[in-house]
This record gives structure tokens, sequence and C-alpha cells, in this order.
């Protein structure tokens, strides 16, 4: 009976398809699909003018994909030429009708559409939908645009000829990509700033060792229009005590200039460049030492009672693992976090198929009196306890459980002080900003920033992943004390400082 349903769904499901959606629009979406299932197999097109050749012998929206597809699975740091060289194609594909009413703002919808279909791959109805929006954005109408930014939850931007980088719209001065903290290359994180319409972003990373990462992220700010300034992480301080910074050193229109001005500034600046390699060294016995205790002691607790079922055992997580999953880039606490999410999410899958069969088995047991009420009821309650821990998971939830807790394991940086780093730094050009400033605590920070107040020209008040942690209190506090150095007199500064008992 259940197999008829589902064929009769799977026809009904067809039928509409059929006559809702003309036969080009699905043969893109199987062409599409495609090209999703094996990357690996994606044309390279030597670039040319959209509206020529390659507009007329590929399809503009597969072309589109196929170049979004490059940018998102060529991960590694070696492949940035290939990201560049899509995403420049995807732009120009983008744009390729400058006669329309709307070229930015369809660029950004078009963009934001092919990302979506890619994502709903398994999803027909939702791709041909969205396939079917693509074509009628092709044309740019102001009404049809505008209503599909509203649909997306994007801004319009002015369309009077200029690139986001002179709107002055929105900024992120604190960004990683796969090369820190995060999971996406430049050409990704810049290309999501493109479609949410953002001006400026500063793209940070903990040293410059590899250069064809400032190379793609600054030639991918040109390709997009948009602002990209290079920031590098570091911290100063001993073990559970350090204070963390983000140098500036200044904006720099090609990768030539920023790898200048380091070279130029070698003998103030090789200390610094030292130090960075020193703390990489650092972090990656951290995380390692993290690793080690999370297979010693987590995984033994949560392979508790499944010790006779291999295939329900989670496995020890390994360095390869994490390398794999990094892909390029230096690994971290919240790519660790991403991997045990990802294996334990996997083992408690097969876990909840596995006592949903018990429990299945156990009910018909009952029925035919082989247990009892009481054993149905264990099973019942472990059933939906593992079925609950599955469907409540999150990478966020598992990282608070397993990895937040610095005072398992830290090391100490190799800027013990302020004063070792900061001058030389000043004396090259740019700025130092004060990143975290509240993980350090309320009344650390504040007689921080005095301090070394000479040094600081900027102080992040409010960062997603951290402030999300803060307490709301002390945020609005430590906001309060940032207005009042810069826009009060030293009177208030005191009265706030006497008032708070900070020397």
């Amino acid at each position: 009976m259940s197999e008829t349903k589902s064929r009769l769904s799977h026809f009904i499901d067809y039928f509409i398809d059929v006559t809702s959606f003309d036969g080009a629009l699905r043969n893109a979406l199987e062409a599409l699909n495609k090209k999703i299932e094996q990357p690996e197999k994606v044309s390279y097109y030597l670039r040319s003018h959209p509206g020529g050749y390659l507009r007329e012998i590929y399809k503009r929206r597969i072309s589109i994909a196929e170049s979004y597809i490059k940018i998102a699975h060529a991960l590694e740091s070696n492949a940035y030429e290939e990201r560049l060289d899509a995403l420049e194609t995807l732009i120009q594909l983008s744009f390729h009708a400058k006669n329309i009413a709307m070229p930015l703002n369809t660029a950004r919808v078009q963009i934001a559409l092919m990302k979506e279909a890619i994502k709903r791959k398994g999803n027909r109805r939702r791709q041909l939908e969205i396939l079917s929006d693509f074509t009628i954005a092709s044309f740019g109408q102001g009404p049809v645009i505008r209503k599909m930014l509203r649909e997306l939850n994007l801004v319009e931007v002015p369309e009077d000829g200029k690139a986001l980088k002179d709107l002055d719209l929105g900024w992120d001065n604190h960004v990683h990509d796969s090369m820190s903290e995060g999971r996406k290359t430049p050409c990704q994180v810049l290309l999501d700033a493109f479609v949410k319409g953002i001006s400026s972003v500063t793209l940070v990373y903990y040293d410059i060792t590899e250069p064809q990462i400032i190379k793609e992220s600054l030639v991918a700010g040109k390709i997009l229009g948009i602002e990209v300034r290079i920031g590098i992480e570091f911290s100063v301080g001993k073990s559970k005590q350090r204070r963390h910074y983000k140098y500036l050193p200044g904006m720099f229109a090609t990768p030539e200039q920023f790898f200048k001005f380091f070279k130029d500034n070698s003998n103030l600046l090789d200390v610094f460049i030292d130090g960075l390699k020193k703390n990489a060294e650092s972090r990656k016995v951290v995380i390692d030492t993290i690793m080690k205790h999370f297979n010693d002691t987590h995984i033994v607790r949560l392979n508790q009672g499944y010790e006779d079922l291999a295939h329900l055992c989670m496995k020890p997580v390994t360095l390869s693992d994490l390398k794999k999953h990094v892909s390029s880039g230096q690994y971290s606490r919240i790519h660790l976090g991403e991997l045990i999410y990802t294996k334990l999410l996997e083992t408690s899958y097969k876990r909840v198929l596995y006592l949903r069969t018990q429990y299945q088995v156990a009910k018909n047991k009952k029925k035919i009196g082989l247990i009892s009420q009481w054993e149905l009821d264990q099973l019942t309650a472990q059933y939906e306890t593992v079925r609950r821990y599955y469907e409540d998971m999150s990478p966020e939830r598992l990282n608070e459980k397993f990895l937040e807790d610095r005072a398992q394991v830290d090391y100490d940086s190799a800027f013990l002080e302020e004063d070792n780093i900061f001058p030389q730094l000043i004396a090259c050009g740019g700025e130092i900003k004060f990143i975290h400033p509240l993980q350090i605590g309320m009344k650390n920070a504040v007689s921080n920033i005095i301090k070394n107040h000479k040094y600081l020209t900027r102080v992040e008040t409010f960062n997603n992943t951290d402030s999300s942690r803060r307490n709301p209190n002390e945020l609005i506090l430590f906001n309060r004390f940032i207005e009042i150095i810069n826009n009060k007199s030293i009177n208030e500064l005191h009265r706030f400082l006497n008032e708070w008992k900070i020397q």
C-alpha cells in the first residue's frame, strides 16, 4: 500500500512539474544537478565578453552555476587562480546586459538565486521555481527585481553606475575565511558580501605565510567592486590572560603593494612576523591537546552503552580527519567543533535508526506477551532520548560542551607585553584594534585601554561570535565607556572610573 502511495505521489509531482515548467527549464535543472553531483568535472571556460561566444554556446544560468561550483569546491589554497577566474566569469555573466534598468541589483539577485538552487539539491520542485525566477530576473525589470530583493531579504543598492565600495553602504570589519577560522574561501566570503550589498570588508588572518591567499582576497575585492582591507590578528600575554588585537597595516590596491609594505619595513616587522609563526605553532599544540582530551574522555562517555555495537560507536577524531576537513589554512577550535559535530551527527543518526527498529520489534513482542510493559517503556525512553539528542544537536552547543573551556589548555603568546610590539607596529603606519575586549573582564578591558591608549586607534565593541557569550549589562557599560572617552570630558571619565573603582 505504501509503495503504491509513493508511486502515485511521484507521478503527481512529475505531472505538476511537466505542466508547470517547460522542457528547457527541466533540461537546465538536469544539467545543473549533474554539475553539483560531479564538481570535479565542471568545465573550465576561458573568459570572454559575456555577450560573445560564451553566452551563445553555453546557457548563462548553467555557466553561472558552474562558476559558483568552481568557487565553492576548489578549496585548496593553491587553487586560488581557478577561483579568481571563475569569479570573474561569474561577474561578467551576471552583468550580461548593461541596458537593463537595474544591472547591479539584477546581478546580486541572480547570483543569490543560483546559490539557492545549488543549495536546494534534492528538492526538484524548489529548484525549478528558482530557475524560473532566474529567467524572469534576467530581464532586469525594476518592479520584478525589487520584489525578488524583498523575498531574498536583500537591500536595494543605488543604481548610479558606481561600484559597491563607492556607495558607502554596509561593512564588516572582522571576517574570517578558510585560512583562519572560517570554512569559505576569500572568493566565497566576498561574493556573499557582494550579494548582501556590503561596501567594505576586513579579512582577518593569523599570519601571512601564504601570499596567494592575500592575493585572492585583494583581487576578488577588485573584481566585485568591494573595498578589502587585510587585518592580522594576534594576542599578547601569558596563558589564560591573553589580550587580543588586530593590526591593520593600511589600505592596499594590489597584493604587490601589500607585500612591499612588509618588505620595506622588515627591520621593524620581522619580530612581529616571527611571533605570529610561533603563535601559530602554539595553537596547533593546543588543538592537538584538546583533540586528545576529547578522545580520551568525552568519546568514552558518548559511547557508553554501545561498547558491544561497534557500528554505533563514535570513532576517535584524528589529525588527518581535521586536516581533510579544513582543506587549507590553519585548523582552529571552530574547525575541530565542526568536525566533531559532523561525526557525532552521523553516529547519532545510526543510533536513532537502530533504536527505532528495536522499538518497533519491542512493540510487537509486547502485543504477544514476550516482554513486559516496563521493558517496553525503558526502550521507548531510550529511543526518545537519543532522537531528541539528534534533533537538538548543533555545532554551537557541542562547542560549548566540549571545547569552550579555555582553562583546560592555552598557551603563552610570543608577545608577553604590549610594549614589546606596539611601538614597532605604529612606527610602520597603520592601526591597532583591541578585539574581544570583554574576554578579559570589564575592569581589565577598561584598564587595558587606558594603559595603551597612545597605541590603540579602534576598539571592537560588538562581535557576533564573542558578544553572544557576554553579559548584556557589561556590553552596555563598556559601550558607555567608549562613548565617554570618544566624546565626553576628562571629568566624566574620572567619574566613570571612580564609580566602578577602576585605577
